[in-house]
């Protein structure tokens, strides 16, 4: 705690005056003038408290009490082990500028739009849990000075000729990128930490550590090395896009080769703070995160979905529909029949869709993913597969009136779910969960029955709509399995920090 010179009592940063103020005689001082140097700590380090959960291994830095009563990344209501150590200094720090109550507008705004989240992360209990802390970034310093040589062509109309110019570019190129981020902090997701972005980095200040007063700090445990490639890339990219975007070179379509690298080198990195309004809602064994930029407002938020909501909005939503459609069409049963083969065939297509994304998030956790630039052969050939049958499928049942018109080809709809479904059973049984597999399951026997009754061609209407039945049922279960697993994908596991490495990097 930095104490007031005037009366004794604590410092907190004030966010509105950008100081330190003294809530109890109303005195503000200067950050750099509120030291509390100790014998023996370097002059590049500081002393301060840091507080550790004993479930997730989730680490804190605070000066104020209050933080042992519960833990931000986990959501455990348990009171943190503390000890004092010493810290490097981060060379420089953006000050918080969003107050509290900001930080609460900007987040209800977003969640107002966020109809099916569960109420309990839409409460006021829930929103008042949101603390100030510093999440520390490696800011890496890029630079390019050589010689470039690019390939461009122009094309243009000249009465009934279209003409290609083509052009050599060459020039000396000087490019500079001093602050380009990278969360250096293992518990703050890459997710949540890249969401938030951009900060005006023309605001950062050289730290001191009376700055930290009245709010909560992470430490960097992410080695710098981690993301030196990835900012390589980014200010690769930005190189073409401002190359793309030159007044002399706009009209120009510009061949950069992908090995190019424009000879960007990283010629430093240093640790900075940036202010992040942060809070966890702990949920069983799964864990939902907000985060909202302290400088500029931006809010990013997990918002999975509550089942019961879902369902009661979605049954207001089909009961007009359903008694609009029994008012003005007439369908027989077998069109009935293919178009619940449709809604099974879509609802398979985007099950296959969300599973693909909750396994490779699952994959990818706590370790870095390298970017593949080649796909698998066969993985193609399937995708390609997959997309003509779909096709074909959506093509069958949507010129029905033309091709339904023969009777043999009444069962092509439900033989086409049938054969999707077949071609991703294998990669979906070995990739997702058993409630997975058993949506596939359903799904399939439902597409069985639909053909069987669609070859058999019963005379009993009651037939085509039990099937209907079955395939809205399957329906309704694909649409369950989604809901579950966006919940996955919008939620995380309760953390485990082993400290030797980056979330999602190391």
């Amino acid at each position: 705690m930095y104490a007031c010179p005037n009366c004794g009592a604590g410092l907190k940063f004030h966010i509105t005056s950008q100081d330190l103020f003294c809530e109890h005689c109303d005195s503000h001082y200067d950050p750099y003038k509120i030291t509390k140097d100790k014998d023996g700590v370097p002059a590049a380090w500081y002393e301060t408290t840091v507080y550790t959960c004993p479930y997730c291994g989730g680490e804190i830095v605070s000066e104020d009490e209050e933080a042992a009563a519960f833990c931000s990344y986990c959501g455990g209501s348990t009171v943190l082990t503390a000890r004092l150590e010493q810290l490097e200094k981060p060379a420089r720090i953006i000050p918080f500028q969003i107050t509290k109550e900001g930080c609460k507008e900007a987040y209800a705004k977003k969640m107002r739009r966020a109809f099916f989240s569960p109420k309990a992360i839409r409460s006021e209990e829930c929103i008042e849990s949101f603390r100030g802390i510093y999440m520390p970034y490696w800011m890496y310093h890029v630079k390019s000075d050589e010689k470039i040589r690019i390939d461009g062509t122009e094309t243009y109309v000249s009465g009934s000729y279209t003409v290609t110019d083509y052009y050599h570019v060459s020039g000396h190129m000087e490019t500079e990128y001093p602050d380009i981020p990278f969360d250096a902090s293992e518990p703050f997701s890459d997710r949540l930490s890249s969401a938030i972005l951009p900060y005006d980095m023309s605001a950062l200040r050289t730290f001191t550590p009376s700055m930290l007063s009245g709010f909560y700090a992470d430490r960097a445990n992410v080695e710098k090395e981690a993301y030196q490639e990835e900012a390589l890339q980014s200010a690769r990219e930005e190189t073409i896009r401002r190359l793309e975007g030159d007044p002399e070179l706009q009209e120009m379509t510009l061949d950069v080769p992908e090995e190019e690298d424009f000879s960007l080198d990283v010629v430093d990195c240093s640790c900075a703070l940036l202010p992040v309004w942060f809070f966890s809602y702990r949920d069983g064994d799964r864990v939902s995160y907000a985060a909202v930029n302290g400088q500029t407002g931006k809010v990013f938020a997990d918002t999975p979905i509550d089942p019961k909501r879902y369902s009661a909005a979605s049954l207001l939503l089909a009961l007009p529909i359903f008694l609009l459609l029994n008012l003005f069409l007439t369908l027989r049963p077998q069109t009935v029949l293919n178009l619940a083969a449709l809604f099974l065939l879509f609802s398979a297509f985007l099950f296959r869709k969300n599973v693909r994304e909750l396994e490779n998030r699952l994959q990818n956790m706590r370790m870095k993913v390298k970017r593949e630039k080649e796909e698998d052969k066969k993985s193609v050939l399937a995708r390609i597969g997959t997309i003509l049958i779909t096709v074909l499928a959506f093509l069958v049942i949507g010129l029905y009136p033309l091709i339904f018109a023969y009777a043999f080809l009444d069962y092509l709809a439900p033989l086409a779910v049938l054969v999707y479904l077949i071609i991703w059973v294998r990669p979906l049984r070995k990739q997702q969960s058993a409630l997975g597999t058993k949506a596939i399951a359903v799904s399939a026997g439902a597409a069985i029955c639909m053909l069987l009754l669609s070859i058999a061609r019963p005379a009993a209407d009651l037939f085509y709509y039990g099937g209907v039945v079955l395939c809205m049922a399957a329906v309704l279960f694909m649409i369950y399995t989604l809901i579950q697993s966006y919940n996955l994908l919008s939620t995380q596991p309760l953390p485990q920090f082993n400290r030797t490495g980056g979330d999602d990097r190391a």
